[in-house]
């Protein structure tokens, strides 16, 4: 995936194009200086910082990816070039990219970064509360449901449940060997030892929905 990204982004920086030549396929690759615009040895080395910390965020935020992809589609329909920063590329089809990119990272940081920070504050906690915001429901011993929603008290989203199968301490936490499970799409599956209420290894982890692990 990362190779693909990679050559991706050659492409929209136009160092890299392919041909047609005699019935065979060929993808050259070339920095040409002039033509990207940089006039300093300084430049090309940030410029190649650039591309390769892109591709390492693109194949986190695959949105990225996908707005790119469709700006380049269009470029070629549009105007035959797969070069998306030459003079040819119509201004409001840059426009258009760099406004997506930047929503869709604007959207990434709200959700990944901030909105988990706020809800871990003192005063989300005196405000609102965990079990109101989520809509905690207990439905036996070490089992839970909640609204998987992300939206303020969970408003018409569906409700998981999550539930702790194993030893524990003398609180009541988790401590020894035992087995949790969240049958949220992004919820976890986690079998081993725990310690006062911690997994520590070894353990056996994996997502619900999509099935990812790592032990």
């Amino acid at each position: 995936v990362t190779l693909w990204v990679f050559l991706t982004l050659l492409l929209m920086f136009g160092a890299a194009a392919p041909s047609f030549t005699d019935g065979n396929f060929e993808f050259d690759v070339q920095l040409n200086l002039r033509e990207i615009g940089f006039i300093s040895i300084a430049i090309p080395l940030l410029g190649m910082f650039l591309v390769y910390s892109l591709t390492r965020v693109v194949v986190i935020v695959r949105w990225s990816l996908y707005w790119l992809l469709l700006a380049e589609a269009m470029l070629y329909f549009w105007k035959r070039e797969l070069n998306l920063l030459s003079a040819k590329t119509p201004p409001i089809l840059l426009v258009c990219f760099l406004t997506a990119e930047f929503l869709t990272f604007a959207v990434y940081i709200l959700v990944h970064f901030a909105y988990p920070a706020f809800v871990k504050t003192q005063f989300f906690k005196n405000t609102v509360g965990i079990r109101k915001w989520w809509g905690v429901q207990h439905t036996g011993p070490w089992t839970m449901t909640y609204h998987s929603s992300i939206w303020p008290f969970a408003l018409g989203g569906q409700r998981s449940s999550c539930s702790y199968r194993g030893a524990v301490d003398s609180l009541g936490r988790p401590h020894g060997y035992g087995h949790w499970m969240d049958d949220h799409f992004h919820g976890e599956i986690l079998t081993g030892w725990w310690e006062r209420g911690y997994p520590v290894g070894p353990f056996r982890s994996r997502e619900y929905g999509s099935g990812y692990a790592f032990s």
